[in-house]
């Protein structure tokens, strides 16, 4: 089975991640049910998120005792990179977005403008400049909303990493 996502060891990123390889299958399944209810929210075509945990393909950040809701992603350097949100229940899914806004890890959302503000309000910090992504077949634009933790540093690096990716 091929990894494909990786967790940093440094003191910045917190014991809450876990490998979506190392994910049980039921739990897995309970995040996509969650995730599948956040994509009918957002009026999006949802993935298959469980294939993409138990596949290795992504890394799970959850809080205990809660094991079965959370956020998935990716991380570039110390950044982790949301890319799903597993959390069905609204008042949840607030609370767990202010633990990430305060969490010592850096972490980064790139979403639609409607969401990017969503979060603003929450108290991510939105660049100003949306970045255009490849997104189910057409170019969208994405905004990128910050936690606190996110420094210049880690800035300059998500850039490079996108020029050099993208």
């Amino acid at each position: 089975m091929n990894n494909y996502a990786s967790l940093p060891c440094t003191e910045r990123v917190t014991s809450r991640f876990t490998l979506g390889s190392e994910i049980e299958k039921e739990v897995a399944a309970i995040l996509h049910s969650n995730y599948l209810h956040c994509a009918e929210l957002a009026g999006i075509e949802p993935c298959d998120l469980e294939s993409h945990i138990l596949n290795g393909n992504c890394v799970v950040w959850r809080q205990f005792p809660r094991e079965d809701i959370g956020f998935c992603g990716l991380f570039i350097g110390d950044v982790y990179m949301v890319s799903h949100i597993c959390i069905a229940n609204q008042k949840d899914r607030y609370n767990y977005l202010l633990d990430l806004l305060y969490t010592s890890t850096p972490v980064v959302f790139a979403v639609p403008i409607h969401l990017a503000k969503q979060l603003q309000r929450l108290g991510y910090r939105m660049l100003p400049n949306p970045i255009p992504m490849y997104f189910r077949g057409e170019w969208i634009d994405k905004y990128v909303c910050l936690n606190h933790s996110v420094t210049n540093e880690d800035i300059s690096m998500l850039i490079q990493h996108y020029m050099e990716n993208f």
